[in-house]
């Protein structure tokens, strides 16, 4: 078959995304910079793979302890609440959000 032409039984194709680790979107240069932000002056550039793995370790902890806290209070909705509860949770001082 050439070409679909303008026929109602033909199935759409459609290319699928391919999913790869989120965690990789966050840059070298953004790990960069929250270490500038930590205090630190300089940071091996070998370190950033590591960097990302307990990134990704650090926010599946959290997801998990906010989703925990939303079924508690017998919800299904994840509310900003519910991650600052959780970031207290994990004694992490957070700055700029009360609770």
């Amino acid at each position: 078959m050439a070409g679909r032409g303008k026929g109602r039984n033909v199935a759409a194709k459609r290319d699928h995304k391919v999913h790869r680790d989120a965690v990789q979107g966050v840059s070298k240069n953004a790990i960069r910079q929250l270490a500038r932000r930590a205090g630190l002056k300089c940071i091996s550039g070998l370190s950033c793979e590591m960097r990302r793995k307990l990134l990704k370790l650090f926010l599946k902890n959290l997801i998990q302890d906010a989703i925990t806290i939303a079924e508690d209070n017998k919800r299904k909705t994840v509310t900003p609440m519910d991650v600052a509860f959780a970031i207290r949770w994990q004694q992490v001082t957070s700055r700029g959000f009360e609770y």
